[in-house]
């Protein structure tokens, strides 16, 4: 018998799959090294400049390009014409979304059309679902290990939050992730959390990278929804101890957030 690999759907093609475009924050879920080195410095203040001097190019334009890792060299470009066009302040975003891109579909093009229109013809249309639906309906509902969750997850309470609040509000919520939650649902929070519905081989909390990281969050006035971060796989928390309100929240989210009400 042939062996069976214990593989899922990555978010990027599950989005292709879907109809909807790749976002350059993609990158995270699959190569979160190359979004903090490349696409994070972009964005940030004076990215271009940082940029370039991670790529070792003092004296030389950052180009519409794919730079080497390795030799900070220019080796392909990222549209026609790319090595005469210059990265601005005013085109940065352009050039973010073509990186993305290229890093996650130029050498395979052509197998990821094969794949989705494989998976349209027995799916039919499959813009009419989400990527995010999709991803739960082909990779699966895993079983999680509550300890495992929650030693691996980091709780960051800012200095003005009240310490005996917070400690009752995260107190509040692993008790309604032990009780109120199915499995379905904690796979549907982990990928409203981190974009992923499955954990990375072989299937446990340690591997997430970056860590699982809950925020109480004190701007977020009592009656919002929980907000995700799901490039860094954070979810911030309004700073509600009661279990009835905290898990209708939670479960709110969860119900119709799934689409992009609630994340951020």
């Amino acid at each position: 018998s042939s062996p069976t690999l214990d593989l899922s759907l990555c978010k990027p093609l599950a989005k292709l799959i879907a109809g909807e475009k790749i976002a350059a924050t993609d990158i995270a879920s699959v190569d979160p090294e190359l979004y903090r080195t490349r696409i994070e410095i972009s964005r940030s203040q004076n990215g271009i400049h940082t940029l370039r001097q991670a790529l070792g190019l003092e004296n030389d334009d950052l180009l519409f390009a794919w730079y080497d890792p390795i030799s900070g060299e220019p080796t392909e470009p990222l549209h026609p014409q790319g090595f005469e066009h210059k990265v601005t302040e005013d085109n940065v975003d352009l050039y973010v979304r073509e990186t993305a891109e290229f890093y996650l579909l130029n050498n395979v093009r052509r197998q990821t059309a094969a794949l989705i229109n494989g998976v349209h013809s027995i799916l039919g249309d499959a813009k009419i679902i989400q990527h995010r639906d999709l991803l739960l309906l082909l990779n699966g509902v895993a079983n999680f290990d509550l300890i495992d969750w929650r030693k691996n997850t980091i709780i960051q309470v800012p200095a003005t939050v009240d310490t005996d609040l917070a400690s009752r509000v995260v107190h509040t919520f692993w008790s309604i992730l032990n009780s109120d939650l199915t499995n379905d649902a904690r796979s549907r929070l982990l990928l409203y959390s981190t974009g992923a519905a499955t954990l990375p081989p072989p299937g446990t909390f340690a591997q997430l990278q970056p860590k699982f990281k809950i925020v109480l969050d004190p701007t977020l006035p009592l009656h919002h929804l929980p907000v995700a971060h799901t490039c860094f796989n954070q979810l911030h928390l309004p700073l509600l101890d009661d279990p009835k309100k905290l898990s209708s929240s939670l479960q709110l989210a969860l119900d119709h957030g799934l689409g992009s009400f609630g994340l951020a």
